[in-house]
């Protein structure tokens, strides 16, 4: 539970709001991602702290290109995972876990675990 107490500033009340996810593209549940899309992103309701759990792993979760890495945009509010996607393939990866809470707004509120799935066009 984050709180602020009465009379508490506009700011602070800010850093107490938990963060929801705003956009994300791909969206959740797509069944015909372009297999030559090179990066997920997700956008947040709220500025987010530097940190990130981007959860899975397997043959189900995205293969990351050599040499790159997630990041955040300049202002915090999406962050972008590069990716090698194949086509014709069901993808699966999450964004925080009960035991990876990096995902977290700029006060130190964590997002709810989400699970994402998608799949890929065949060529």
């Amino acid at each position: 539970i984050y709180l602020t107490t009465k009379g508490a500033s506009q700011d602070l009340k800010r850093q107490t709001v938990k963060p929801q996810i705003a956009g994300l593209s791909p969206k959740n549940g797509t069944m015909d991602v372009d297999p030559k899309l090179a990066e997920i992103r997700v956008t947040f309701n709220v500025a987010m702290g530097d940190g990130f759990s981007w959860t899975g792993g397997g043959p189900d979760f995205p293969k990351t290109p050599e040499g790159k890495k997630a990041f955040w945009t300049d202002d915090h509010m999406t962050c972008v995972m590069p990716v090698e996607l194949e086509p014709g393939k069901s993808y699966r990866l999450g964004l925080n876990s009960p035991s990876h809470k990096n995902f977290q707004s700029a006060g130190g509120v964590p997002l709810d675990p989400v699970n994402i799935t998608f799949n890929t066009r065949a060529n």
